[in-house]
């Protein structure tokens, strides 16, 4: 008895000391400071800031890269120089640009070009006392003067969410103290004081001036109500629930509901046999305008998250995308138009401003020829365009690397997109196909006029001019050797190109050589350099920034180590 309670000790034992080592192995993360380099002035420092994952067989994430980052010789002022781009949400007004980044948040101006505004960073002090996660959503008012962002505290998936209304101009910062709850989707304002979100399985709207609130819709207990997305004109809402989605008017001035009540426009059809769907398709499909008028709500085959829906820009109808299909729904009189039947799945759709044409991308993803096997040749993409006064549709790219990212111009005359990893801009009206960037770019935006779009380039926030054919890099993503040009300028290496960074503005230079300098790590006062630290028993090499006084041989620490356990 006793050799058997001793043995469930030592097995005990063991485990624990196991499971903490996975824990530490699966968990520790450091950040390795390298290449520091003094100012001419010697009063700040550059050096490189990478991220390493001593679980991961003591390699540094090749994905991450270094960042650079600058400090005052006095251990102050702390400043990311290379701002990656997680993700980047444009204005209303498209005057200025919030950044995301793994680090936090930042806010730039395209008008005065001043340096990037710092909104949020959780390196490395939050990380340290465990007080902050990552920025989790922004979102714009609609006249582009304020926004509202949420942040983690505490742990990532179990931390309770923060959220703050800022001023894009003072930068005066309210924190909301109303437990807001976890937000699945984007946050939409109404005005610029009131916004939609969603809590315990129903949509609401708050005024964060006011602190008062408005029950909208609720599945609550047990279904949710997600992905509301408000009309153009703020007049009605359209959302999830369960496998449906539904339309109903939003409410006005003294809070009531009007006009026609609540309509569940589309739902899913599930665990029909073949015969029965093969019926319901040929049905919806048949032409039959006296069918389509007596149907209470559209049934399109497939799983809900298949199904995309989107307002026109009159917000008088919505596009309806299902797995295959695409269909207009008409508010006023709840009609439903059939527009186009597809062969392959119908990845998205895009609808024009004058609603004269809809551009989507049928893709295909898998073994095409059954054999078991996956090859990039057999995942392709077909972009096509519906006519709606020539009722026909044609195939503008047939079966080319995989496509993505439809974004229309305002005027709608020009249509941005992504194939292969980089942007490409097609003419609505005449079909021209161009390609815009050669080196990679996600995520096309666009500006106020039809000449101007934003897009990221390996990390970097890029904007072009497509009449000069120039393109203006605004941030640049990652970098290594970091150097001094003068006091207000450093440069970079960053994708086997060197760029020069200036301190005092947005502005990001590719230069055709590197400047004939060495980094300065001892100058005439003080002496910059790198420690490394040894931590038992886990023997990580962590490392701090530290600063040597030369004529009083007194040392200290600039950056001090990041250690996330």
């Amino acid at each position: 008895m006793k050799m058997r309670k001793w043995f469930i000790l030592c097995l005990l034992v063991v485990t624990i000391i196991s499971f903490g080592e996975y824990l530490q192995g699966f968990e520790a993360e450091v950040a390795i400071y390298r290449n520091p380099a003094l100012s001419p002035d010697e009063s700040q420092v550059v050096f490189e800031c990478r991220d390493w994952n001593p679980g991961m067989e003591g390699e540094y994430d090749s994905l991450r890269g270094s960042d650079i980052f600058l400090v005052g010789i006095k251990g102050s002022s702390l400043k990311q120089l290379t701002l990656y781009a997680d993700s980047f949400c444009v204005s209303s007004d498209k005057s200025k640009v919030l950044l995301q980044t793994y680090y936090g948040l930042y806010l730039l101006d395209l008008a005065k070009r001043s340096t990037p505004q710092q909104i949020f960073n959780r390196f490395p002090e939050e990380i340290l006392d465990g007080r902050y996660g990552s920025v989790i959503q922004v979102s714009w008012s609609p006249s582009g003067r304020k926004f509202i962002f949420a942040r983690i505290i505490g742990d990532e998936f179990s931390g309770q969410r923060k959220y703050s209304v800022m001023d894009a101009e003072t930068l005066e910062e309210k924190v909301l103290d109303e437990e807001l709850g976890s937000f699945p989707s984007r946050i939409q304002w109404i005005d610029d004081s009131t916004f939609i979100y969603e809590k315990d399985n129903e949509i609401l709207t708050y005024n964060y001036l006011s602190k008062k609130g408005e029950l909208l819709t609720s599945g609550y207990p047990d279904e949710a109500c997600t992905d509301p997305v408000l009309s153009p004109d703020k007049s009605w809402l359209l959302y999830r629930y369960k496998d449906q989605y539904k339309v109903r008017p939003m409410p006005i001035a003294d809070g009531k509901f009007h006009g026609r009540p609540e309509k569940k426009i589309v739902c899913q059809v599930k665990d029909l046999p073949n015969w029965a769907s093969e019926e319901l398709t040929k049905s919806l499909w048949s032409g039959d305008k006296d069918f389509l008028r007596k149907i209470d709500y559209l049934q399109l085959q497939g799983y809900i998250s298949q199904v995309k829906v989107s307002w026109s820009a009159d917000s008088r109808k919505i596009l309806i995308k299902g797995q295959r299909e695409l269909w207009l729904y008409t508010v006023s009189d709840s009609s439903y138009t059939p527009i186009f039947l597809d062969s392959i799945p119908i990845a998205e759709a895009i609808l024009t401003p004058d609603q004269s044409k809809i551009f989507f991308i049928s893709s295909f993803f898998g073994d095409r020829n059954g054999d078991g096997r996956i090859t990039p040749d057999e995942n392709f993409s077909d972009l096509k365009a519906y006519d709606f006064k020539k009722n026909e549709c044609r195939i503008i790219i047939n079966h080319s690397e995989p496509a993505a990212q439809l974004s229309l111009s305002p005027d709608g005359s020009l249509l941005a997109f992504v194939k292969g990893n980089n942007i490409w801009i097609l003419s609505a009206e005449a079909d021209n196909l161009n390609q815009l960037t050669s080196d990679g770019g996600l995520n096309p935006r666009w500006l106020t006029d039809d000449k101007t779009i934003l897009f990221t380039s390996n990390g970097s926030l890029v904007k072009a001019d497509l009449v000069a054919r120039e393109f203006d890099y605004l941030t640049i993503g990652r970098g290594v050797e970091p150097n001094w040009i003068n006091n207000k300028q450093i440069v970079v290496k960053s994708k086997g190109k060197f760029w020069q960074i200036s301190l005092d503005r947005t502005e990001v230079k590719a230069l055709q050589k590197y400047p004939e300098r060495t980094a300065l790590t001892r100058g005439k006062k003080y002496e910059i350099y790198v420690e490394e630290i040894k931590l038992m028993p886990r023997h990580l090499d962590l490392t701090e920034v530290r600063v040597r006084d030369l004529k009083t041989l007194q040392s200290w620490v600039v950056k001090p180590a990041w250690k996330n356990f």
